[in-house]
């Protein structure tokens, strides 16, 4: 059993806790003996979900892991989602992760489309070229569809526009994957050189160790490393003799999603190496039989970039612990959140601002509690403050979590915040004092200050990978303990440097 669903299990068995903080809107699958450890959980899932329909309630949220489930019956209308979890065991449904809509149709309304590329007529800005940087012959272009050159040797074709964030598409037609012969389409985005960039393959239903697979690759100086690889089993996904095939990549952040024929077939979550860079087209020679009728159509670039905080929102959310509610101060009046909205309503002067913030809360608690309050209303806010981080130094109550279920659960509260069409707004936590163990020893451990200082580190670069707005409160007191009420918490001196640096990070003074 994960570390994840230890923890959620033991914070969420007890049914009183888990409706006091989840009301009517979703059940904990671990709170109902539905666990990630490897069991057949059929029976136990089946009757949580006899019980969501007694109770009229549509919606089970899965902590991390796999779930092992062979069937289940009268499930229609029962909604299933979670935090990088799935099933095992040949039920075929999908859980749906936290920060993906259920139709799988990603919103990003906060991203502009920059630039956008849907033809192949106008080549003045594609570049053809092998691996080396050496220019080939053109491809050829009829009706805007794209021919390989049989002259050339391989066959890469660059365009010298560079973007960071977007969606690359195109349809492959009249593929010939009867026989095994090197057929495949490769997307290529995020190259720095004709030797170093990001891929995705997708190879013909025939040829060796790759039949139908697609795999997902970064190229560093031109030696491939596989960085996550599917074999397609879907009937609608699969590549077809003779039959037009929809291929999409969507790249953001450090998120990767593969999709053919408009379902998911692949995702990717790296590290913080979401370069700019250029995007192109590759395809093997037309000498190989399988790829002599090959052509390409219907391609479309759309360039994504986040947008900065609006003067125009109407409404603002905040979630996280009790440095988030703000406690320490000396009144309502004296929280961050409570000076940053006095001063920015004199920009905005009617912004709504709400705090659902809750003492104690870890990464993991505070992930769900934002969930459970976005599934509410998803699309209400325009802007999602999220603050929390402390509480996982902590080593009672399981408060404590490894960095990467931390990491996870960041990114996962990134995610669901940028599908509820929301600008992410992501603040790191402020230093607690060194000897925080010995003020609270049945609290923190001799290890806390340490553990503390990599986990913000983590979250830092976080955000930085993600390309969210970062508030950075880690070093805003310069280890000055008097900006603290009680070693941990923030007094009214530190809260108004908080609620500056708030201010002057979003509105820029």
């Amino acid at each position: 059993m994960s570390h994840t669903s230890q923890l959620v299990a033991a914070q969420y068995r007890n049914g009183e806790l888990n409706k006091r903080m989840f009301g009517d809107a979703f059940y904990i699958a671990t709170a109902y003996g539905v666990f990630p450890d490897g069991s057949n959980v059929t029976s136990q899932l089946q009757a949580l979900v006899s019980l969501a329909k007694s109770q009229n309630r549509s919606t089970i949220f899965f902590p991390h892991g796999d779930y092992y489930v062979t069937q289940l019956s009268d499930y229609e209308g029962i909604y299933f989602f979670g935090d990088n979890s799935k099933f095992v065991g040949g039920f075929a449904e999908e859980i749906y992760q936290i920060g993906v809509s259920k139709n799988m149709n990603l919103i990003y309304l906060p991203y502009k489309i920059m630039t956008s590329v849907d033809t192949f007529n106008d080549l003045r800005n594609w570049y053809p070229t092998d691996d080396t940087g050496v220019k080939n012959k053109d491809w050829v272009v009829q009706d805007n569809k794209l021919k390989i050159n049989p002259e050339n040797v391989t066959n890469s074709l660059w365009n010298n526009y560079k973007m960071q964030d977007g969606k690359l598409s195109l349809i492959w037609e009249n593929p010939v994957i009867s026989n095994e012969n090197l057929t495949y389409v490769g997307i290529l985005f995020r190259g720095n050189s004709f030797k170093d960039y990001y891929s995705a393959h997708f190879y013909a239903g025939n040829y060796s160790s790759n039949a139908n697979k697609v795999i997902i690759s970064k190229t560093t100086n031109g030696s491939l490393n596989v960085l996550a690889q599917t074999t397609l089993i879907d009937p609608s996904a699969m590549l077809k003799d003779n039959t037009n095939i929809n291929l999409e990549v969507e790249f953001y952040g450090s998120y990767v999603q593969v999709f053919v024929n408009g379902k998911k077939v692949l995702e990717y979550v790296g590290s913080n190496d979401s370069n700019v860079g250029l995007f192109g087209i590759q395809l093997p020679p037309s000498s190989m039989p399988g790829n002599s009728s090959s052509q390409l159509s219907n391609f479309c670039m759309k360039e994504w970039k986040y947008d900065d905080f609006k003067l125009d929102i109407k409404d603002m959310l905040v979630a996280g612990d009790s440095i988030a509610l703000g406690i320490g101060a000396s009144s309502n009046d004296k929280t961050w959140i409570s000076i940053f909205g006095t001063k920015i309503r004199n920009v905005i002067p009617d912004l709504n601002i709400t705090n659902i913030a809750i003492g104690g809360l870890n990464t993991t608690e505070v992930m769900i509690e934002l969930g459970n309050y976005l599934n509410q209303d998803p699309y209400k806010y325009q802007a999602i403050l999220i603050s929390c981080g402390t509480n996982n130094a902590r080593y009672d109550n399981n408060k404590r979590t490894t960095f990467e279920v931390a990491q996870s659960n960041i990114c996962s509260m990134i995610k669901f915040i940028k599908n509820s069409n929301a600008i992410p707004i992501l603040c790191i936590p402020p230093n607690f004092v060194y000897n925080v163990h010995e003020l609270y020893p049945q609290t923190y451990a001799s290890d806390s200050y340490d553990y503390f200082q990599k986990l913000v580190k983590m979250i830092r670069n976080v955000g930085i990978s993600e390309k969210v707005i970062v508030i950075d409160n880690y070093q805003l007191f310069n280890n000055n303990s008097s900006f603290l009420s009680d070693g941990v918490h923030p007094n009214d001196d530190g809260y108004r440097l908080m609620a500056d640096n708030l201010y002057t990070t979003l509105l820029g003074g």
